[in-house]
């Protein structure tokens, strides 16, 4: 062990006033990030006794032999409830994966942790940007907190990045419905993360437009305010690969200028690839509702819908990437606390996601050449 991977070893002495030896077999991992980390106890009880609110702490991580220093907050509007919960990392003096501000997600819906890695690739392949992300394993105090997601947060620098020029972003909540009838309250169901008015103008006028436009119009009108070829394609991966979240929750829009019609970002995978979501050709909300309505909206969709499922949503495509995962987070997986130190086996959670994977595809590919009707 080198001077600088001692640092926390010799830092946990002074603060606790005895020798400590570190034996712990995490220290080992090389084919993730290990993320060891200090908080001062007095400074750890109180972001424990507040995870449910927003309550930063300073941290301070050693990284492949850097140091880092900065801030810690609790994440997710689930895990933040459960035993293993989500992080936001703050750095003050330096970057990885050229990040200084980004999740550590604990993928509390995905006992295999291979969920996001294969919805990440299905978006890209049909074009969407994804946020950046990798694997870490936690440690804090010299404790094992398990393996994360390491993943960029949907801000201003994502889009700096990616060269898109950005006006707004919205992201939906839990639950969230697209329309105003039955006296829907849209600033419970939306929040506006760009930029910081919380003035949901734009987004009232486009669910609006979705309640009252008429079919034939949907083309010339709604596509003013909705970038509907981008939706269309988002909505058909979303069902392809089961994202269960992904019509009423993990959705995020975004204007690139005043002018231009929200277009589409997927987001949070690990409600994807899930076996409890047996809709076929296409999960509900009234987006595509109304869209689907529209004959030409209907024959896009289903064009997108079969595309997926022969081109991308394959054994030959998915399996390498999920083998080769498997082999990375291994070590990490088994030291988890809550996945393989509580009895999760890796190899049996990546052969039932192929199992999945494999079941589903041809229960979608007997759909499509069976009728389908919105």
């Amino acid at each position: 062990m080198n001077y600088i991977k001692a640092l926390p070893i010799i830092i946990l002495s002074i603060f606790s006033g005895c020798d400590v030896t570190d034996n712990n077999p995490a220290n080992d991992i090389s084919s993730i990030y290990l993320f060891d980390s200090y908080i001062r106890p007095e400074n750890l009880s109180n972001l424990l006794t507040n995870k449910l609110v927003k309550y930063t702490v300073p941290i301070q991580m050693f990284i492949e032999d850097e140091e880092y220093k900065g801030s810690i907050e609790a994440q997710g509007s689930t895990s933040r409830y459960l035993p293993k919960w989500s992080f936001e990392i703050k750095f003050d003096n330096g970057k990885i994966m050229n990040l200084d501000n980004f999740n550590l997600s604990a993928q509390v819906g995905d006992q295999s942790m291979l969920r996001t890695i294969l919805a990440s690739y299905v978006y890209k392949e049909m074009g969407f940007e994804v946020f950046d992300s990798d694997f870490a394993f936690l440690k804090i105090n010299g404790k094992n907190k398990g393996l994360y997601y390491i993943i960029e947060r949907v801000k201003k620098d994502f889009f700096n990045k990616r060269n898109i020029p950005i006006y707004e972003v919205i992201k939906t909540l839990f639950g969230a419905k697209f329309t105003f009838n039955n006296g829907t309250n849209i600033y419970e169901l939306f929040e506006k993360e760009i930029n910081d008015d919380e003035n949901l103008y734009n987004f009232e006028n486009f669910i609006h437009a979705l309640d009252t436009i008429k079919s034939e119009n949907i083309l010339t009108e709604l596509g003013k305010l909705l970038d509907i070829d981008s939706y269309l394609k988002y909505h058909a991966a979303s069902t392809v690969i089961a994202a269960k979240d992904g019509f009423r929750n993990n959705i995020i829009f975004y204007k690139r200028t005043p002018e231009d019609p929200y277009e589409t970002l997927p987001w949070d995978f690990d409600g994807s690839f899930n076996p409890t979501f047996t809709e076929i050709f296409y999960g509900d909300n009234e987006i595509i509702n109304k869209l689907l309505s529209n004959d030409s909206c209907f024959a896009l969709y289903e064009f997108y819908y079969t595309y997926c499922i022969e081109n991308i949503f394959t054994e030959s495509t998915l399996f390498p990437i999920v083998d080769e995962t498997v082999k990375r987070i291994r070590t990490g997986y088994e030291l988890d606390p809550y996945l393989g130190e509580a009895g999760y086996n890796l190899d049996n959670e990546a052969d039932k996601l192929k199992i999945f994977i494999s079941e589903r595809r041809q229960i979608l590919i007997n759909s499509i050449i069976s009728p389908k009707s919105p």
